[in-house]
């Protein structure tokens, strides 16, 4: 049996203000497909020198079909894509990661989401 189901041309914005209060810094992934997308992505602070705490900036998001999720985030932070969990759990995960980009004074930088798949 095939069911169809309707599209809609609708899009959702969702926001993130936990790391940062400037609405005009940051990043924007989009998913411009059909399908809900995972990422998982850390967000690594100019200044933060304290390893443990740099573990545990960033998110796990499910970015559904023609929708974005902005992250307020401060220049200089480095935004890094990895292949699963990356937080300190009870047996750590060291997953692998990949630079994506350096967030900028004054900027909403997008990233479509593939970009932050492996």
């Amino acid at each position: 049996m095939l069911v169809l189901l309707p599209l809609s041309g609708h899009s959702a914005e969702f926001v993130n203000a936990q790391f940062h209060d400037s609405e005009s810094e940051g990043i924007v992934v989009a998913n411009e497909g059909l399908l809900p997308k995972t990422f998982y992505a850390r967000f690594l602070t100019d200044g933060v020198e304290d390893e443990k705490k740099a573990r545990n900036t960033g998110t796990k998001y499910t970015l559904l079909p023609k929708s974005t999720v902005t992250y307020y985030l401060p220049p200089g932070t480095s935004v890094i894509a990895t292949d699963g969990v990356y937080w300190d759990n009870p047996d750590p995960s060291y997953p692998e990661e990949r630079f994506i980009l350096l967030t900028e004074a004054n900027k909403l930088l997008e990233i479509a989401v593939g970009d932050l798949a492996f």
